[in-house]
């Protein structure tokens, strides 16, 4: 992996009155892993970081994601961007998710 060319931060809230925890899962909603991924994919897109392929590899979530508000981490190179997303105001723990999305300008083989 390259250097870290740009480290990005922020919070993102996944508001637990969204209908998409009526059936995931009633009386214990859990943020789908996949809207977890998307929100990374959707910050990196935003800041024009994907043209057109990418690859998503490597996510691991240590629990699941209630819904709520949570701190993000994404350090960016120029061949991936490494992710991780933590309980909010408590960067310096261990992430609640790690990943990895690889950047190809070029199209993967």
């Amino acid at each position: 992996m390259g250097e870290i060319n740009k480290t990005i931060a922020g919070f993102w809230e996944f508001d637990c009155k969204d209908m998409i925890y009526a059936g995931h899962f009633p009386g214990k909603p859990v943020v789908p892993g996949s809207l977890v991924i998307g929100q990374f994919i959707s910050e990196a897109k935003e800041l024009g970081y994907f043209k057109k392929k990418y690859r998503v590899k490597r996510f691991k979530f240590k629990k699941f994601i209630e819904p709520g508000v949570y701190q993000f981490n994404m350090e960016i190179n120029c061949e991936s961007i490494a992710c991780r997303l933590f309980v909010k105001a408590e960067a310096d723990v261990k992430p609640l998710v790690t990943g990895t999305i690889e950047i190809n300008k070029n199209g993967f083989a």
